[in-house]
Order: structure tokens, then C-alpha cells, then sequence
């Protein structure tokens, strides 16, 4: 007979990929919280298994699947945006260890060299209201955009030189 075993019983999460050598190294996340707009704002701490050339947005994906804390409660997934995963779209960016970067670029392994405690630390941009967790509303950026017409047009009614 099979039977699940909790995370509990033996005082770890099951890793995920990369075999037993993925278990001996962890990464630490903090991570800011907030569940609704507008409401109070709360410290998160996450672990999950290291593996080789992990962004952040990797690490989000680990957390999602587990949707455990460090300390074993179960939590709802932590929220936050991707879109083209190739550091064009912009919409993964986030304070991560203080800095405005974007997730899908930023390297799990040179994060960790930076930091001293060795804990990766993320928070929703500090310049936009926050939707939830790590996204935020970003109208008044686009509509920014649209007063200045900040696009090129691709619709052939443009006069291309011809």
C-alpha cells in the first residue's frame, strides 16, 4: 500500500527534481505579503530546494507548488506577474533584495552572493499600489503611456518610406 506522507513526518518538504543533491542545498525567501488591496502587509519566510541557474521567478513557481511556509503552514500561493520570461515585458519586476529588478533575470546564485544572510528578500514595487502579494496596479503607467502616444504603429497605415 502507498500512502502520502506529509512534509511533517520527517521534517522537510519533498524535493522536486534534481535528486538527493538537490536536498542538501535550500534557498530562504522572504517574502512581503498583502490579501487585498489595501489591507495590512505581513513578513512571509519560504525554503525551497536549490537547483542550478534558478531565477526568482523559478523560486516563486517552487513556493506556488508547495504553498508552504518555512515553518510547515499551509498558505494560500503567492501572487505575482510574468509574461514573457525573456526580461522584455517588465511585468515580473519587484523589489528583490531592495533593488527594482526583474524576476525572470535576476539569478537565484549571484542574489545569495549579495546578500550576507543569505535569505532572498521580495516586495512589491514600492511606487505602485499592490493588487495582492508581490503585484501591483500599473494604470497609471499605462495610461502615462497612452497620453504620450509612446508606441510605434504596426497597423500599415503608417508610411513606412516606400
Amino acid at each position: 500500500m502507498i500512502r502520502a506522507v506529509e512534509p511533517s513526518e520527517f521534517g522537510h518538504e519533498p524535493v522536486m527534481g534534481g535528486g538527493p543533491a538537490a536536498s542538501l542545498k535550500r534557498v530562504r525567501v522572504r517574502i512581503l505579503r498583502q490579501d487585498v488591496s489595501g489591507g495590512e502587509s505581513y513578513w512571509e519566510r519560504y525554503e525551497v530546494p536549490h537547483e542550478p541557474n534558478m531565477n526568482v521567478i523559478s523560486v516563486l513557481q517552487k513556493i506556488a507548488a508547495l504553498a508552504r511556509t518555512q515553518d510547515g503552514r499551509r498558505v494560500a500561493p503567492v501572487a505575482w506577474d510574468c509574461s514573457c520570461l525573456e526580461e522584455v515585458c517588465g511585468s515580473c519586476t519587484m523589489l528583490i533584495n531592495g533593488r527594482t529588478r526583474m524576476a525572470c533575470s535576476a539569478l537565484v546564485d549571484k542574489l545569495l552572493v549579495e546578500e550576507d544572510d543569505g535569505e532572498i528578500e521580495l516586495r512589491p514595487m514600492s511606487k505602485f499600489p499592490v493588487v495582492r502579494d508581490l503585484v501591483v496596479d500599473r494604470k497609471r503607467l499605462f495610461r502615462s503611456l497612452e497620453r504620450v502616444k509612446a508606441w510605434v504603429p504596426v497597423d500599415d497605415s503608417y508610411d513606412h518610406g516606400a
